[in-house]
């Protein structure tokens, strides 16, 4: 927020970037494990509920997701087309 008003850009004068307040948002959380999961379909529902609101936030689709500590272990979200450039040999979800 600056100055009261929600902004979704960050303001390019030092003097107004200082002014800038942080927005927070709770969203509930889960305690089942995601460290095996492979597709949509073994996510937790409130997980699954995250990822989108964070596209929503970002104002773009998330193609890949890690469930672990492990940047190996990710699983697709989108469609495979998109990103056949990126990571051809990847499975899809």
């Amino acid at each position: 927020m600056l100055d009261g008003k929600e902004i979704d850009h960050l303001p390019a004068g030092e003097g107004a970037q200082s002014r800038v307040v942080p927005l927070y948002e709770t969203i509930e959380g889960w305690k089942e494990p995601t460290a095996n999961a492979r597709s949509w379909a073994d996510l937790p529902a409130q997980a699954i509920k995250y990822v989108r609101r964070v596209e929503e936030l970002v104002g773009c689709p998330i193609a890949l997701l890690s469930t672990s500590r492990s940047a190996r272990i990710l699983f697709w979200c989108k469609t495979r087309s998109r990103l056949n450039a990126i990571l051809p040999e990847s499975p899809q979800c």
